[in-house]
């Protein structure tokens, strides 16, 4: 995987991988921006991971996470990743993230299931699990970027 500086508050995160096309990771850092993430996602799928530099485990995660945003099998989700240091508090609260890392599948606005700690395994089951209960493909929905 190739690195990437880290990208300015609220500006997308690319993630680059040497096997497949270049996705964003948004990082949305307030509540609007949150909303209009999720808008932007209409009936697809959004990822996201909640977690802090100085979190060890959180940053056990992101190399992980990054490889999760840019695998084909999972082009209908939408990933985000919101740093709760550089975030409005408002935003973590409004999401009831109270452990790090704390992933996120979330459509149309609703809260599809939350769980806490490092498990890319688990993150990808469930991100495939939900995508297809919800009927979505690479072919149906394309996010717009």
């Amino acid at each position: 995987m190739a690195e990437t500086e880290p990208a300015p508050t609220g500006a997308p995160l690319a993630a680059a991988d040497d096997a497949g096309p270049s996705r964003e990771i948004r990082r949305p850092t307030t509540i609007a921006e949150w909303d209009e993430l999720a808008e932007e996602c209409h009936e697809g799928l959004l990822v996201a991971c909640f977690d802090a530099s100085w979190c060890a485990a959180s940053q056990r995660a992101r190399p992980g996470y990054a490889k999760l945003a840019v695998d084909p099998a999972l082009e209908y989700a939408t990933f985000a990743s919101v740093d709760v240091e550089e975030a409005d508090e408002l935003l973590v609260q409004a999401r009831n993230v109270e452990a790090l890392p704390t992933y996120q599948l979330v459509q149309n606005g609703r809260l599809l299931l939350q769980f806490t700690g490092s498990d890319d395994v688990k993150l990808k089951m469930e991100t495939i699990r939900f995508g297809r209960g919800l009927g979505l493909s690479t072919q149906k929905h394309r996010l717009a970027r």
